[in-house]
């Protein structure tokens, strides 16, 4: 246990409590120990929570030169989740990474990562990019054609406002800058693979 409130950047998460069996995450901006653990421990509260025992967690990975760290974990119904985060300074980063090595004995693993895990996601990226330049130029086509109706849930709204403004051809170039810059990245990792390193637990 570490007797501070880490201030990190994630997913609704804006501090951290390394408490004596777990990671505690909340959204709440309590510094102080004893207002976090306060407002953690209410059942009625508005702030996100996430608390992450140390003995449901499978590893903690971060890229080298990287600031975000991944914590893979077993949640309440045994399902497997990834908590995703960074810390604003490296001191506390180095107090982080120090407490699951002396402390939680947690095991370090440095592997330089396949081509096939280094580009997977911005493969992804890539695909779902490609797929959603095609459905938004026919859209484009569309409003051209028959006129725009913009209907729908607010962010669909704003979507279809956008594929208004851009037109078809708009359509096209936006998706072909993105498409070009997730491909750049894709040829940068594959040529220059990361290395990973892993915390993880010595019963896993």
């Amino acid at each position: 246990m570490i007797d501070k409130v880490f201030s990190v950047s994630g997913d609704k998460i804006e501090r951290l409590l390394i408490d004596e069996n777990s990671l505690k995450f909340s959204s709440s901006k309590n510094d102080s120990v004893e207002e976090f653990r306060s407002d953690f421990n209410k059942k009625l509260s508005l702030a996100t929570k996430e608390e992450i025992k140390f003995s449901n967690i499978k590893s903690i990975r971060l890229e080298y030169n990287e600031e975000e760290i991944k914590i893979s974990y077993k949640n309440g119904v045994g399902l497997s989740v990834d908590c995703v985060f960074s810390f604003y300074n490296e001191e506390d980063f180095n107090t982080f990474f120090n407490y699951l090595k002396t402390e939680r004995n947690f095991i370090e693993h440095n592997e330089t990562l396949t081509p096939f895990k280094a580009t997977k996601n911005t493969i992804f990226g890539l695909i779902a990019t490609v797929i959603m330049t095609i459905v938004f130029y026919f859209k484009a086509l569309e409003f051209a054609t028959n006129g725009a109706v913009i209907e729908g849930r607010s962010k669909t709204r704003i979507v279809l406002r956008i594929i208004e403004v851009l037109g078809d051809k708009g359509v096209l170039a936006v998706g072909t800058i993105i498409s070009i810059v997730l491909a750049y990245k894709i040829w940068r990792r594959y040529n220059n693979l990361p290395i990973e390193t892993s915390y993880v637990p010595q019963s896993v």
